[in-house]
C-alpha cells in the first residue's frame, strides 16, 4: 500500500487537520470529522507542545515552510493510547483508518489472480509499518469495507490473512531477477512471513 494514507502521518492528518478548526475559546470540534460533531481534543492537543505550538496558526509552519513527515508521524502514538484509553474522536479516527486501508485492498480485488484466493489462508495481504501495531483498533472498519465489497469480488473471497514480513523484501526482487536470466532461487515462503490475523467471512 503506498503513499501515506497508510502510514503514520495518514492517521495524524484526520486528528490534526480537526485542531485548525478547533474554536481557540473552547475544547470542542467548530466542525465535525466525517460528520461526526462535537468531539472533545483532549487527547489530540496534548502534543502540540513538542511542535512548539501554542495555536492553531502555529500548525501551518510545520505543515508548509519546515515540513518533517516523522514528527507528524509520532502523533500517531498519542492517538493510540487515546483509543487505547477509550477516547471516542481516537477510536473513531482508527476505526476510519481502518476503512481507508481496506479500501486499498478493494480497488486491487477484480485484478488479483485467482489462485491467491485459494490458498489455505484466503488472501494474503502484506502489511508493512507500524501503524499496524494498532490492528485491534482498525480491525472493526477494515472487515467492514471487505465486507461490503464482497458483492463485487470474485466469488473466491471468503477469507484473508494480515501477514508481516520476517526477511527483507529485496528478496523478492532477487527472486525476480533471478528469473530474469533463467535462474532459480529456491526460497521458503512459509518461512518469509508471521499471520497475525485471519479472518473468514
Amino acid at each position: 500500500m503506498m503513499g501515506p494514507r497508510g502510514s503514520g502521518l495518514g492517521y495524524w492528518h484526520p486528528g490534526g487537520s480537526r485542531l485548525g478548526q478547533c474554536s481557540p475559546r473552547g475544547s470542542r470540534w467548530n466542525g465535525g470529522f466525517l460528520g461526526a460533531l462535537g468531539w472533545d481534543i483532549g487527547w489530540v492537543s496534548p502534543p502540540l507542545p513538542a511542535l512548539q505550538v501554542s495555536d492553531r496558526m502555529g500548525l501551518l509552519t510545520h505543515l508548509y515552510r519546515t515540513f518533517e513527515k516523522s514528527k507528524f508521524a509520532g502523533f500517531c502514538q498519542k492517538l493510540a493510547e487515546g483509543a487505547q484509553a477509550g477516547d471516542p474522536l481516537c477510536c473513531h479516527i482508527f476505526d476510519k483508518a481502518g476503512e481507508v486501508l481496506a479500501r486499498h485492498v478493494v480497488a486491487v480485488l477484480p485484478k488479483i489472480d485467482t489462485s491467491l484466493f485459494l490458498g489455505e489462508l484466503g488472501l494474503p495481504i502484506i502489511c508493512v509499518g507500524s501503524v499496524w501495531n494498532s490492528w485491534e483498533r482498525m480491525q472493526a472498519g477494515f472487515i467492514r469495507i471487505l465486507a461490503q465489497a464482497r458483492g463485487e469480488a470474485p466469488s473466491h473471497f471468503s477469507r484473508f490473512s494480515l501477514l508481516k514480513l520476517k526477511r527483507s523484501s529485496a528478496l523478492g526482487g532477487a527472486r525476480l531477477g533471478a528469473r530474469s536470466i533463467d535462474q532459480a532461487l529456491p526460497l521458503d515462503f512459509t518461512g518469509n512471513v508471521d499471520v497475525f490475523y485471519t479472518h473468514v467471512f
